[in-house]
């Protein structure tokens, strides 16, 4: 899955991630994938993420944390859905 976006500090996000159902009917699983940032001032900034995910319908709650090339970690949960192509975006620091 691709996603673009602007994310609060962070500006311009954009995130590919790999997920990997865990079941048969494919409602939940794991993730793998990498965040890329450019900061107002053109910093590149960049993370790998890794998580789980549930989904029901359309519909998808990512759970993932990442760890951003200038020191910062954070737990980020995303609330997507994938037909009207929009997500929530909530971000808590772990620092």
């Amino acid at each position: 899955m691709n996603f673009e976006g602007t994310v609060g500090k962070y500006g311009s996000v954009f995130v590919t991630q790999t997920l990997h159902a865990l079941d048969g009917d494919k409602s939940r699983g794991g993730l793998e994938g990498n965040a890329r940032v450019i900061l107002d001032d053109g910093t590149l900034l960049w993370s790998p993420v890794t998580g789980t995910f549930r989904s029901e319908r359309s519909t998808a709650t990512i759970f993932f944390l990442d760890c951003v090339s200038k020191g910062d970690q954070n737990f980020v949960i995303w609330d997507v859905d994938m037909l009207g192509k929009t997500a929530r975006v909530r971000v808590y620091s772990l620092l």
